[in-house]
């Protein structure tokens, strides 16, 4: 499969997007392709059996003119997802919600489109805010760093639970579906100093916002913050 079309096949699924930079723009900020695989490979969050970023190691991870980069394809794994890492310190990534990969979950049949998964979505951005953490506390940024989430493809998409996850039955009673035909795109600036400090509340509010979009107006705030705690103390479901 061509590298650079790999999300053809997948093009009416649901996806996570995630961009991040810092403020201040330097074209070759990193220009040292060993010291910018060892800055990205130090900053990997390994949580849950499977890294973010993902590193391919099927000669998939490579170097680019504009930085490294990697990409899986592998259904069999619920993993469809590429990544960029730019000398200027730039990060972008995209992976196929595992939701839309997966048959089924714990015995219940999943279909392709319909349902976003609470503790997922606490478990991806926690990955996601705690690597952006790591990488641009390594890289020394000292200025504002933006970041982005977006999630793609989830109109009518209903909040789900597992029934390992049934803690939360109430998501299985009520419709928190979201209406919008557009894709939800979370937009922060921080410095590092509270990416550092605040990185939980930053995860914290950004799923807050997520379930708010998904019209559950007041999420269990409690419940968030223990999944992200336990996530980040690999005690998963």
């Amino acid at each position: 499969m061509n590298k650079n079309n790999i999300f053809d096949n997948y093009k009416d699924y649901g996806y996570w997007k995630f961009i991040s930079y810092p403020i201040e723009y330097q074209e070759n900020r990193i220009n040292d392709f060993n010291v910018l695989r060892k800055l990205l490979e130090n900053s990997i969050v390994f949580l849950r059996g499977w890294d973010f970023p993902h590193i391919d190691r099927h000669g998939n991870y490579i170097n680019v003119p504009e930085g490294i980069q990697s990409y899986t394809t592998s259904e069999r794994v619920s993993s469809v997802e590429k990544w960029k890492l730019f000398k200027s310190g730039f990060f972008a990534f995209k992976s196929i919600l595992i939701e839309d990969l997966e048959k089924q979950s714990y015995g219940q049949k999943i279909n392709k489109g319909e349902v976003l998964s609470f503790v997922g979505t606490v478990y991806t951005i926690t990955e996601f805010i705690f690597f952006i953490k790591r990488l641009y506390t390594s890289m020394e940024i000292n200025r504002c760093i933006r970041y982005e989430i977006i999630l793609g493809n989830s109109f009518k998409r209903k909040l789900y639970c597992s029934p390992k996850e049934g803690k939360l039955p109430f998501l299985s009673d009520e419709n928190y579906v979201n209406p919008n035909h557009t894709p939800i795109n979370i937009i922060r600036k921080v410095d590092l100093l509270e990416l550092q400090s605040n990185y939980k509340s930053l995860i914290l509010n950004d799923c807050k916002e997520i379930f708010q979009l998904f019209q559950w107006n007041n999420p269990n705030i409690e419940q968030i913050k223990k999944d992200i705690d336990d996530f980040l103390n690999r005690k998963i479901y």
